[in-house]
Parts: C-alpha cells; structure tokens; sequence
C-alpha cells in the first residue's frame, strides 16, 4: 500500500476510549497495538497511511487523525 507524502499526528482521547479495538483491527498497516488493558497505543505512527479507518469507525469518537504540514 502507498503511502502518502504528508506526515499525520494521530491523537486519542483515553478518557473516551471504552477499548473496543475497532481502530486496532481496521487499520491497515498495523499502526496500533493494544496495552496490557486493551487501550490502543500508537506504536508506528509513521506507518499511517491517512485513510482514518481509526478515526470514522471509533463508536466513541476517541480518535482523531490530523494531517500536518
């Protein structure tokens, strides 16, 4: 899978988050992994390839991508 020039910070809300490991099992490149109480943990951010799969399928709206310049 390509990925894209522009460089994304992806930011999660914890006190949000109910850890339902959507964002986990739809991303596509493995970005996240989950901690010892299933809160996912952006373990290789610079995999994002920007499709916020994470962001549009969090029940909870805990995440958010965010393109940088």
């Amino acid at each position: 899978m390509a990925k894209l020039n522009k460089k994304v910070k992806i930011v999660l809300n914890e006190k949000w988050c109910k850890k339902c490991r959507i964002c986990i099992e739809f991303c596509p490149t493995a970005v996240f992994e989950a901690d010892p109480y299933g809160l996912p943990i952006i373990s290789k951010p610079e995999e994002c390839i920007n499709c916020k799969l994470c962001e549009i399928r969090c029940p909870d709206f805990a995440m958010e991508v965010i393109e940088q310049e």
